[in-house]
């Protein structure tokens, strides 16, 4: 089950690149920007379940331990990867719009 927290932190990054790749695009030329935020928000969404799934995992094998460990870590940074995505995403948007 190590597999959700590396496939969270992989899509976790790829929320993040994907409006930079947009901004970064939007300079050059007109494209459908609509299609990488969409995809943006459903790898943060993606990346913040396979941690909630993860969590469950701890529950269902018992490993309360581990999960009361990293429980507030793994809130905090589900926060973080939240707010950065919804940030950039909406600075993509605000770049984008005025292109149009």
């Amino acid at each position: 089950m190590e597999w959700l927290n590396v496939g969270s932190l992989v899509l976790g990054l790829f929320a993040w690149t994907l409006p930079v790749i947009a901004i970064l695009i939007a300079r050059k030329k007109q494209f459908n920007f609509w299609s990488l935020t969409a995809l943006s928000l459903l790898a943060c969404a993606i990346a913040i379940f396979f941690q909630m799934l993860y969590s469950q995992h701890l529950i269902d094998i018992g490993d309360m331990s581990a999960l009361l460990d990293t429980s507030k870590a793994v809130t905090y940074v589900s926060g973080i990867l939240l707010i950065v995505t919804v940030i950039l995403n909406a600075f993509n948007i605000g770049i984008n719009q005025k292109k149009i």
